[in-house]
């Protein structure tokens, strides 16, 4: 089983350093470039893991549709601090989207590594729900980690300070 990552995501610490993040990764940028303002401003877009609101502001002026989703209150919480009433934020677990109904959603965005956080079988949960929630022809956009990355073993390593 692997570690709830819920507890982490729901302090006060985390939440508050997520809710002071503001950009775009180049991936994000490229892919509201791609699909164009005339297709986005028809889609009803999920922001799934939307953490502090990172996203929020350069997705939800585009869209037809804006939800942001976390399943962390914490991070709800910035989100409805940083924004107001001007987006519609919601308490939801990605593994059980009770609150969607089927074929709800043109768009999914689950960014920033946020599918990392489950485990195996969470994954699996996860894109069945986000494959019902999404309509026929809709976009599901989600970044993970590259296990590949020659970095990564130095990213996970302890590094010894002293000399």
């Amino acid at each position: 089983m692997g570690i709830d990552h819920k507890i982490l995501y729901d302090s006060e610490h985390v939440s508050s350093d997520y809710g002071k993040r503001d950009y775009l990764e180049p991936a994000e940028e490229t892919l509201i470039t791609e699909l164009g303002p005339v297709r986005l401003t028809a889609m009803d877009m999920l922001d799934m893991g939307v953490g502090g609101g990172r996203t929020t502001k350069y997705f939800a002026a585009v869209v037809r549709h804006y939800i942001g989703a976390d399943y962390a209150p914490a991070m709800l919480k910035v989100c409805k601090n940083r924004y107001g009433k001007d987006f519609n934020f919601i308490e939801c677990d990605a593994r059980k989207m009770e609150e969607f109904k089927d074929n709800s959603f043109d768009f999914v965005l689950f960014s920033f590594n946020g599918i990392d956080s489950f485990s195996h079988k969470d994954r699996v949960a996860t894109l069945k729900e986000v494959r019902r929630v999404l309509r026929n022809g809709g976009i599901f956009y989600f970044s993970s980690h590259n296990l590949r990355w020659e970095g990564l073993k130095e990213l996970f390593t302890l590094k010894n300070s002293v000399k």
